[in-house]
């Protein structure tokens, strides 16, 4: 290779340009980084030997590489016996990570080894002057510009292409520096844009999510640093430029994609992006995020990713499809309901038996429902009579007897009726809603297009949708390990300390609003729970509806009185001990039972995410003798399709008609939530209709005249949708509007 000289040579140069043979360590610039042995060595140039920073190839001195870390199996262990042998041969492990840019500065000592001859290597790498921004995790800053050659509007920034003004950025450019930036002046300096970085998280739906997609973990976000990790060069780019500055002006390719990460952030200083993170130069990446209590795993396409969130819960999304196989069973198991949604088919095959098994079993076939054995017989059992009926004609054949027999058979003796067969069995009825909403994130948007949530429509009966990022996560609450009144000393530790679920749980009620809301009423329940309100007083009259219900609501546990008093005492207290300014109101009894009456999973309390469904949920009616004492019913993020499985089965020989409920009852639903929500309402479009303009607030805020779905009497106020500054995603997949943020008045006109 031109310009290799071998390092011992250039130690006796060294020798006799240096008088005290001074071993270093000195400052060299990287000029040769192809090494033909393949060690990782470099060719340097050293000033304080050369005397020069523009030196010939005979000036180069070689350097060994340096590894932190390095070993290998003694040589003394092989065996020439057999050459190819794995076994027998020597075995190598270790640290890999040698610049490979022209230019970079290094730190070189030489040591004296065998014979006394000198060897010079290079123990590490010197820093550019504030040219570490990207290091280790190409962290984001909102100061970012775009490059006038790509054509877009400076001025607008990332509005225009990403929605969000916080990117990652690049290094700042040092030939070239405006009026007012000093040294001085560094934090506020202007940094060209990442745009490949934020092109890839703009293309997996990631670019303005700032847990998944971008991050604040730079060298340059706080002093002492609290980030942690490497990052590689990259490939070149196929795109690269052609610059003359290596060794006698030889040409190089300097220009480099984005390369892998790993980063270990201990936090920011406002105790956010506290992570550890693995993300490959495509998009690929492993998060562990402490922070938000997340866990997760996604591809770089983003057609595919998998998390488990605080709560407990696994979200998983693949676009093209899911494919498993067990050699041995494939067992599934939930404590709650198990939904199937198929856009075509659902197919079952058994090449032995398939059994179904349950309470009561309903099948509704809107075409028609056929049953065939093609080698046996079909066998039908009642013990209390099997009865059916057709609004058409009936035909019964046989290819040889027919048999009629009973203790008496009767031939038209009484009128048909339609209640021998079950007419009145429909999806709805059996509990299964039909959700056609804007509750998906449409994929085939326009170049230069961001995707977005809620922006498809995709006809499912599965409630809480996952979806192609961005997906809208419900906000949810946190359940403590320990809570303030059962140790006030270690709770006070754990609250602040980030990542831990009193930590979390102590940022939501800081947070305020919807989300706080949600904590409070959390924290209302295990204290309730903790201090003996969900346990029945003796004789309690609403015990009976365990039994009635195969015991899902577990009313007879509480009791409500009891409950009442706790929750009284804990919300008078709850500013005091939480250190937050709320306005809490206590809650009314009917609340309470609301809350309290919620499915228990694996013995403990279940997530917010089920009791925010109860503030946001429905009513139903129509339970036979007990409806005037259920009162709760949990709802998922945009359908009913979270019905505990007792509503959505027989009550006394009736079957609670839930279709009809939720229409007939949608405005107690908006009732019960404004009783929590003081501010609040829900303004989402996709919930309206009769939809006209009528003015404009002095803000400039459309004001409209419109009417509920399902609800009486018409309203003056706001699209949720134009409103991002006062809307609030609730986990129902609808959004609500604090006016309180607004200029504009939300009252009823008539």
């Amino acid at each position: 290779m031109t310009g290799f000289i071998d390092s011992h040579h250039n130690s006796k140069m060294i020798t006799s340009h240096m008088n005290d043979d001074n071993p270093g360590p000195f400052i060299a610039t990287v000029k040769f980084v192809n090494d033909p042995q393949r060690m990782g060595r470099l060719g340097v140039n050293i000033p304080a030997i050369t005397n020069t920073t523009a030196p010939v190839a005979e000036q180069i001195t070689w350097c060994q590489y340096l590894s932190p870390f390095y070993g290998a199996k003694s040589i003394r262990a092989n065996d020439r016996a057999d050459p190819f042998s794995y076994k027998t041969t020597q075995h190598s492990y270790g640290m890999w990570a040698v610049p490979p840019d022209i230019d970079t500065e290094v730190l070189v000592i030489f040591a004296k080894g065998a014979k006394q001859e000198g060897s010079a290597f290079w123990i590490g790498c010197v820093q550019k002057p504030l040219v570490n921004q990207q290091v280790p995790g190409y962290g984001a800053s909102q100061n970012t510009e775009y490059s006038a050659s790509t054509g877009r509007e400076r001025a607008i920034a990332g509005q225009t292409n990403y929605g969000t003004e916080y990117l990652p950025a690049g290094e700042k450019n040092q030939l070239v520096y405006k009026s007012g930036e000093t040294l001085s002046s560094s934090p506020d300096w202007k940094y060209p844009i990442n745009d490949i970085l934020a092109d890839q998280l703009k293309a997996q739906g990631l670019v303005q999510d700032t847990i998944r997609g971008t991050t604040s973990s730079s060298a340059r976000r706080e002093s002492p640093s609290k980030v942690f990790g490497i990052s590689t060069p990259g490939a070149i780019r196929p795109d690269s430029r052609t610059k003359n500055i290596g060794i006698n002006d030889t040409p190089v390719k300097p220009d480099r994609m984005p390369g892998h990460s790993f980063v270990m952030d201990d936090g920011a200083e406002d105790t956010t992006n506290q992570l550890t993170r693995l993300r490959t130069a495509s998009g690929h990446q492993l998060l562990m995020h402490d922070t938000a209590g997340v866990v997760y795993l996604a591809n770089g396409s983003g057609d595919s990713w998998l998390e488990m969130s605080p709560d407990g819960k696994v979200m998983i999304y693949a676009k093209d499809g899911f494919n498993f196989r067990s050699d041995g069973d494939f067992d599934l198991h939930a404590g709650g309901d198990i939904n199937f949604h198929a856009k075509h088919s659902i197919k079952f095959t058994a090449e032995v038996d398939l059994v179904n098994n349950a309470g009561y079993i309903m099948n509704v076939g809107e075409s028609g429902i056929s049953n065939s054995s093609q080698v046996g017989a079909i066998q039908s059992y009642g013990k209390s009579g099997i009865t059916s009926f057709s609004g058409g004609s009936q035909m019964h054949g046989a290819g040889g007897q027919v048999h009629l027999a009973g203790s008496q058979v009767h031939f038209n003796s009484v009128a048909p009726s339609p209640q021998w067969g079950p007419t009145w069995l429909t999806p709805e009825t059996a509990g299964i809603v039909i959700d056609e909403s804007q509750n998906d994130v449409n994929i085939t948007v326009g170049s230069g297009q961001v995707l977005k949530a809620n922006t498809k429509k995709t006809k499912t009966s599965v409630s809480n949708l996952v979806t192609h990022e961005p997906f809208t996560r419900a906000p949810s609450a946190i359940i403590e390990n320990v809570s303030q009144w059962q140790n006030p000393k270690e709770w006070e530790k754990l609250s602040k300390t980030p990542g831990t679920l009193e930590w979390m749980a102590q940022k939501n009620r800081e947070v305020g609003g919807y989300v706080g809301e949600l904590q409070l009423v959390n924290d209302a329940k295990k204290y309730i729970s903790d201090n003996g309100g969900s346990l029945p007083p003796k004789g309690h009259p609403e015990s009976i509806l365990s039994s009635a219900i195969g015991g899902k609501l577990n009313v007879k546990n509480i009791d409500l009185g009891k409950a009442k008093k706790l929750s009284d005492e804990f919300t008078k207290k709850y500013n005091s001990i939480y250190k937050v300014k709320s306005v809490v109101e206590n809650l009314s009894t009917d609340n309470l039972k609301e809350i309290l009456v919620n499915k228990v999973t694996a013995g403990h309390l279940s997530s917010v995410s089920s009791i925010s469904s109860i503030l946001s949920g429905s009513k139903i009616k129509s339970l036979g003798s007990l409806g005037s004492k259920v009162k709760g019913v949990i709802l998922g993020r945009s359908s009913a399709n979270n019905l505990p499985p007792s509503m959505r089965g027989t009550m006394g020989g009736q079957f609670t008609q839930v279709g009809a409920a939720l229409k007939g009852h949608a405005t107690k639903a908006f009732k019960a939530i404004g009783s929590f929500f003081s501010g609040f309402k829900f303004s989402d479009i996709r919930l309206k209709e009769d939809i006209q303009l009528i003015g404009k607030s002095p803000a400039g805020i459309n004001i409209y005249k419109f009417k509920y779905k399902h609800t009486d009497g018409t309203y003056q106020g706001v699209m949720a949708q134009e409103v991002p500054e006062a809307r609030q995603m609730t986990d129902t997949g609808f959004y609500m509007v604090d006016y309180n943020k607004l200029d504009v008045e939300f009252r009823r006109l008539n």
